[in-house]
């Protein structure tokens, strides 16, 4: 997912499709990108509380449950909201070139 999301920014650079009427997909398709790297982040995290649960009970698992509510709900919900919102610019707009 992450290469796709580059390829897909690389390629908006890359043809000049951010320029005049679409400078605004940026925003959202900018925010996008760090919300899709931080899903990663928090997703490579997780598997780190069963190692930690197996190897102490002492192990706080507080912040996990922190990380979890993120990776599940807290970061899909954002994404969902800045997809709509990219989308619904594209639509108006329109695309600049058929695929």
């Amino acid at each position: 997912m992450i290469t796709l999301v580059f390829a897909h920014m690389l390629r908006i650079l890359f043809k000049g499709i951010y320029k005049k009427p679409r400078e605004l997909h940026w925003v959202p398709g900018a925010t996008l990108l760090v919300l899709t790297l931080t899903l990663c982040y928090t997703g490579t995290l997780l598997p780190a509380n069963n190692i930690l649960d197996q190897g102490s009970s002492t192990v706080s698992t507080r912040g996990f449950g922190v990380v979890y509510a993120l990776h599940i709900a807290c970061i899909p919900l954002l994404m969902s909201a800045f997809m709509g919102f990219h989308f619904m610019m594209v639509r108006r707009t329109g695309i600049s070139e058929p695929l």
